[in-house]
């Protein structure tokens, strides 16, 4: 947990593996913030991030939390 006098921050880095992704819920709850990751330059498995991250939206506990969506290992041609 990272704490200023203004806020305190407690970050959970779960991730994306099949065998982890089942494990994504028990971390819902209470959240804030919702910073979801992609791998840009793996194409492959663009579709099934864009599946999870529907499935997390779809989840109530995420109802009204605000999400980052960052794309990681862009390269540019």
């Amino acid at each position: 947990m990272t704490k200023t006098k203004f806020c305190a921050i407690m970050s959970h880095t779960v991730g994306g593996s099949e065998g982890v992704r089942k494990y994504w819920g028990n971390f819902l709850q209470d959240t804030d913030l919702l910073v979801f990751v992609v791998d840009a330059a793996d194409m492959h498995n663009l579709s099934l991030a864009v599946k999870e991250i529907k499935t997390l939206l779809g989840d109530d506990r995420l109802a009204g939390v605000s999400i980052l969506v960052l794309a990681n290992k862009q390269v540019s041609s």
